[in-house]
């Protein structure tokens, strides 16, 4: 029997750190809002997998605007939630 075979329930996890933590788990799922694409024209450049980013840089990218909270090169704007490196400014 492998990890994979060990059903889990969402947070089940959280029981283990409650104890050490003192905090209380979600007792709800989280959900997440989908980007859906405005009707505008983006003002910003298009974003660009081989270029270099910093800190406060903006693109544009499905048809949102982004800013760089810090280094990047590659990551694409809305793949990886709200703890990416691109902060999502809204539909344009």
């Amino acid at each position: 029997m492998s990890a994979a075979d060990v059903p889990q329930n969402d947070w089940d996890f959280t029981r283990f750190s409650v104890r050490f933590a003192g905090a209380t788990p979600p007792q709800t799922t989280p959900t997440t809002t989908p980007t859906t694409p405005g009707g505008g024209s983006c003002a910003a450049a298009e974003w660009d997998r081989t270029k270099v980013y910093v800190k406060d840089d903006v693109v544009s990218h499905n048809s949102h605007q982004w800013t760089a909270k810090w280094w990047t090169q590659g990551e694409e704007p809305g793949t990886t939630g709200e703890w990416g490196v691109w902060q999502d400014n809204g539909a344009c």
